[in-house]
């Protein structure tokens, strides 16, 4: 799968996708690991708002940034300070603060026990391992932006995502688009509003996804991982807005947790990489495990 390049720097190997004549700078088969990790990370994210508080979900993706910081520190050689991990600690106690609340089965307008307390637990469970799943992914969506070609990314991760995702949904849900479109399929969504809302949901997807991409360029996945965190004031607004629900106080103290553990993070040292960018070539001369680099 390695040919010469015609491009200006002779020297550099590149990738063909199987069964075309397409060139890529690094290995089909990463941005398919990609992919998987990425769609599976949003599928049970998805699955999980069905089993518990749409809080808690967000809270819960916390977990993505200790799974992001050790993929980052094999790969990357990336080095956190002593800042970092305090920030990364306190932003912990957050998440353990929200799954101690569901745990105990508190309901959000924290008038007692909530009757759906074991699948509260699951659904916190399908979100951790989403987090997880979201963290790992980041990092090596670092890998490739800062390695090899962000169009590239972002096409392979579009078209393997695609193609993982229709082959699941065959599996798992051949029936979701008809019932997406039953005037019957739900009692608060119409087949338009189901249909817009998917739409949107795309939209949504592929502008956080281009953003995403640049902003990895410049900064790394922990930090990527931690700014999001502040979608839990949106979560807050949407809870109250739209759900008429006012979240426990434990929310609300978990949410402090997190934004001071932000806080904290962001004031350190910048991290850095015993391979730096700009001196990461994909050379011919080197064997084809090593022109990769990215050690996955």
């Amino acid at each position: 799968d390695q040919t010469p390049s015609d491009s200006e720097d002779a020297g550099a190997v590149t990738h063909r996708l199987p069964l075309t004549n397409l060139r890529l700078k690094a290995p089909w088969y990463i941005y398919f690991v990609i992919a998987f990790l990425d769609v599976e990370a949003n599928y049970l994210t998805y699955v999980a708002f069905q089993y518990t508080n749409f809080t808690s979900v967000t809270l819960i993706r916390a977990m993505s940034i200790p799974s992001c910081m050790v993929l980052s520190r094999v790969i990357l050689k990336t080095e956190y300070g002593r800042r970092h991990m305090l920030g990364i600690l306190i932003c912990l106690a957050g998440l353990v603060l929200s799954l101690y609340a569901d745990a105990r089965g508190d309901d959000n307008g924290g008038g007692g026990a909530d009757p759906r307390k074991n699948q509260l637990i699951l659904g916190d469970g399908i979100a951790l391992v989403g987090a997880i799943l979201s963290g790992m992914g980041d990092t090596l969506n670092e890998t490739c932006v800062k390695k090899f070609s962000v169009p590239e990314y972002l096409g392979m991760l579009g078209m393997f995502g695609a193609l993982i995702s229709a082959v699941q949904i065959a599996v798992l849900e051949p029936n979701i688009f008809t019932e997406l479109l039953s005037s019957s399929s739900s009692e608060v969504c119409g087949p338009a509003d189901s249909v817009t809302l998917f739409l949107m949901n795309g939209t949504f997807l592929f502008l956080y996804y281009a953003g995403e991409s640049n902003f990895l360029r410049h900064n790394d996945a922990a930090l990527l991982n931690l700014s999001v965190l502040s979608a839990n004031l949106y979560a807050v607004l949407f809870t109250i807005k739209v759900q008429h629900t006012m979240p426990s106080f434990h929310f609300f103290g978990a949410m402090g947790l997190v934004v001071a553990g932000v806080m904290v993070y962001e004031s350190g040292s910048t991290t850095f990489s015993k391979l730096p960018v700009n001196k990461i070539e994909l050379a011919s001369s080197i064997s084809s495990e090593k022109v990769v680099m990215i050690d996955v």
